[in-house]
């Protein structure tokens, strides 16, 4: 094997970059497709655009969505479409549990992480900002700017045992996501641009 001359080496160093760069939004997107084509079979969660998914039950031991999950934890999803502007996570107030939304972009980057000791335990109302957005955002609200028009929010909240369902259940269900108008995000489906 001959050595590399500088302009070989020079397009090996441009390749490794490129696929370092571009890897983590083609595994990110991958997964995004994979929980919609399972949303389409109508075999697992739904997983459309801005709208969560809560994971009603300890997840089986099978469970392929995320790495590894949590066996005392129960799980609130989505996938965050940014392309029409800022959007409006809302959490409910969460006293006596320890809880966390990990919002990564498609980057597997985590830009933000409310969660106990973070968000308000009377309950918060965070902005989701587009990469590049101009606009006037509501007052009396925190803040997230977004890296990438695309972001997953993959939420766990500690659950203690199978008799905590139904108030886990209560609080999942006060994780919402909105339009600046308050109005839900009516299309389920992605239609804009990566990243």
């Amino acid at each position: 094997c001959k050595p590399a001359t500088a302009n070989q080496a020079e397009q090996l160093s441009i390749a490794t970059n490129a696929y370092l760069y571009f890897y983590p939004l083609i595994t990110m997107e991958y997964t995004r497709q994979v929980m919609s084509v399972a949303d389409r079979q109508a075999k697992g969660p739904k997983f459309g655009a801005n709208k969560f998914n809560h994971l009603r039950a300890f997840p089986s031991g099978d469970l392929r969505s995320v790495v590894r999950p949590n066996f005392d934890t129960l799980y609130s999803l989505a996938w965050v479409n940014l392309d029409q502007g800022p959007i409006i996570l809302s959490v409910p107030a969460i006293k006596d549990r320890f809880f966390m939304l990990t919002i990564f972009d498609m980057y597997a980057d985590a830009i933000g992480v409310p969660g106990t000791g973070s968000v308000d335990q009377n309950g918060q109302k965070i902005v989701l900002v587009p990469p590049n957005w101009q606009g006037e955002l509501p007052v009396n609200m925190s803040q997230i700017k977004a890296t990438t028009q695309t972001l997953w929010v993959l939420g766990r909240v500690q659950t203690n045992g199978i008799e905590d369902y139904q108030y886990i259940h209560s609080l999942q269900d006060g994780f919402q996501l909105a339009t600046m108008n308050g109005k839900p995000y009516i299309d389920a489906e992605f239609a804009g641009s990566m990243p």
